[in-house]
Parts: C-alpha cells; structure tokens; sequence
C-alpha cells in the first residue's frame, strides 16, 4: 500500500566524515523521532545531526548508519505535542 524501499551495504569508499552528501536524501516519516533515532544509536549509528523541533515543518533529525549512509526521521509533532501537519495541525 506504498513506495518500499530498504537501506543496502554501501559498494565502493565510504565518505570522508564531514564530506558532503554524495547520494540521495532520504527523509523517512515516523510516529517517535527520539525513540527512533535512540535505536539507530544502540544498534551503531550516530547521529547526524541529533532530533530537532524544525518550527512549522515537525520534530526530525538524521542517522549515518555503520556503512556511511545518511537518512532522516521526521514527525510532524514537536517535541512540546503541537503538531505542524496534517489535520491535528492548529490553523
């Protein structure tokens, strides 16, 4: 009932920690940003840049997984409950 995807060990060099993205942006939506990105952690990714409330947009963040790939989380609720999107979003 939508798009599957799935993350696959990188072929090639890995990037150069800092080194700007060379592939895709992948911005996963979920419902718990923080619980997400805490078991990215536990199971050997760091944080890239750590969960953020990004005003009007939703609370989101990104991992670099062990293989050097880079995905995003995104919620549409703040850390706070307000929620930017969707039809809970305040007007």
């Amino acid at each position: 009932m939508g798009i599957n995807g799935g993350l696959t060990r990188r072929e090639g060099l890995r990037p150069e920690a800092g080194a700007p993205i060379n592939g895709c942006n992948i911005v996963l939506g979920v419902e718990d940003v923080d619980g997400l990105m805490r078991r990215g952690v536990e199971l050997g990714g760091t944080e890239a840049p750590p969960a953020t409330d990004w005003p009007g947009i939703g609370r989101g963040g990104y991992l670099l997984d062990p293989d050097g790939n880079i995905f995003g989380l995104i919620s549409p609720v703040l850390s706070d409950g307000t929620v930017t999107m969707g039809a809970d979003a305040q007007a």
